[in-house]
């Protein structure tokens, strides 16, 4: 383990397939540089893994989601999503090293998921990918584009202008 994967190898998201990058237009990726972390896209993951189980915010909270509902390639793995949403323009390490140090504490964790909406940096992506392969870890990064590709697959955001259905 400990390598990077690719978003539509998890089978819960690929139908992100079907959207590809040239879909996500420049009207699309602000409304979703909008979307709330908790309120809308944490809701929105579960949703689609159909996994109930929230885990409330606070100094007990490991990840945003662990989850036990996800499989890569037909094999099911225990999955920590750490999620940033529109209060995070810039995601830097000073952000969210601390949360990617909290996943190390998950025994068996076989998929780590670091998701951004807004302008990940370099100093978070590589602590986030050291972070992953000391625990030995796949992982996964979702920026705003992928992030948009799979809400927009899943039908929780319009593919025109990328707002939340029912707003």
């Amino acid at each position: 383990m400990g390598r990077l994967i690719k978003i539509h190898e998890i089978d819960e998201f690929s139908e992100v397939k079907a959207v590809p990058d040239g879909a996500i237009s420049e009207e699309i990726l602000p409304n979703v540089r909008n979307l709330d972390e908790k309120k809308e896209i944490e809701r929105f993951i579960r949703e689609f893994l159909y996994d109930p189980n929230e885990t409330p915010h606070g100094p007990t909270e490991i990840a945003d989601i662990l989850t036990s509902h996800i499989h890569i390639r037909g094999e099911k793995r225990l999955a920590a999503f750490v999620i940033k949403g529109k209060s995070f323009r810039r995601v830097s390490s000073r952000d969210v090293t601390h949360q990617f140090a909290k996943l190390r504490q998950v025994p068996d964790l076989g998929l780590m998921i670091f998701l951004a909406v807004g302008k990940i940096q370099d100093d978070a992506q590589r602590n986030f990918v050291q972070n992953a392969i000391d625990a030995g870890c796949d992982y996964l990064i979702i920026d705003a584009q992928d992030c948009a590709r799979l809400l927009i697959a899943y039908e929780k955001i319009c593919p025109k202008d990328g707002t939340p259905y029912g707003e």
